[in-house]
């Protein structure tokens, strides 16, 4: 699907009850592929690319945390109406703000491997600001998996992150360096399900636990054997414990 008010670009498969999905910082909605087709049989199941993400454009001016929030909130439009809004990492973090400034936009909220406050290591901003970022593509991909994950997966990601444009992955590194919503978790009153691995070394356990302890209601699930990358390490599991949150919601 083309959002042509917004210039963005959505996967959508499924009927029923609409899931929506936010990348990542430096992502892209193919990530969430075979998740997505795992939900399709029992919900409509959309991707989208942010603004200057797979085949999104990039915007004229620098990318902020707004520009993402607007992005999400013209694809709630185009699937006409409150979705539950998954959210993996920096998408995590921008599902968090929708859910405060915009409620009514959301059913619930699916929060993945992500957290209240997001630190980014410099030497990883300043490898992608480099002419060849390929040494940085390598050590996030390195870094993003549980230890012996299938190499398939790991290079699977690391071509996605090299497709990515090295400036916009900058701008949402520095995005998720300057975020912290930890004074306002209390507030979130959409219902929330919290997804994490137990090798996650990018936002580990710690950073659930938090969003667990300070959302009211909020359910928690850890996924045993998952680094960072949950929709391509356990796709079966993450559809199943979605699912099962959808249902819930009635």
């Amino acid at each position: 699907m083309w959002i042509d008010s917004a210039q963005l670009n959505m996967e959508v498969m499924g009927e029923g009850a609409a899931v929506l999905m936010a990348h990542g910082a430096g992502g892209e909605a193919g990530l969430w592929r075979e998740l997505a087709a795992r939900l399709a049989p029992h919900a409509r199941a959309a991707a989208l690319d942010l603004s200057g993400h797979g085949k999104s454009p990039r915007r004229a001016h620098a990318h902020t945390l707004d520009t993402y929030v607007r992005d999400i909130l013209a694809a709630v439009d185009a699937l006409g109406g409150p979705v539950v809004l998954a959210g993996h990492s920096m998408g995590g973090a921008l599902a968090m703000c929708i859910a405060l400034e915009h409620p009514d936009a959301v059913r619930g909220l699916v929060l993945a491997a992500t957290g209240a406050r997001l630190r980014v290591l410099p030497a990883l901003i300043q490898q992608f600001e480099s002419p060849d970022p390929a040494a940085a593509v390598s050590m996030m991909s390195g870094a993003a998996f549980a230890p012996g994950a299938p190499p398939a997966l790991v290079q699977e990601y690391a071509e996605s992150l090299m497709r990515a444009d090295p400036g916009v992955v900058v701008q949402d590194f520095r995005i998720c360096d300057s975020f912290d919503i930890m004074p306002r978790l209390g507030q979130i009153r959409v219902p929330c399900l919290i997804l994490c691995g137990d090798k996650d070394n990018l936002t580990p356990f710690k950073y659930s636990a938090y969003l667990h302890e300070n959302i009211p209601g909020s359910e928690l699930a850890q996924l045993p054997g998952c680094g960072h990358m949950l929709m391509l390490e356990a796709p079966c599991e993450c559809a199943d414990r979605i699912l099962g949150f959808v249902r819930s919601l009635g």
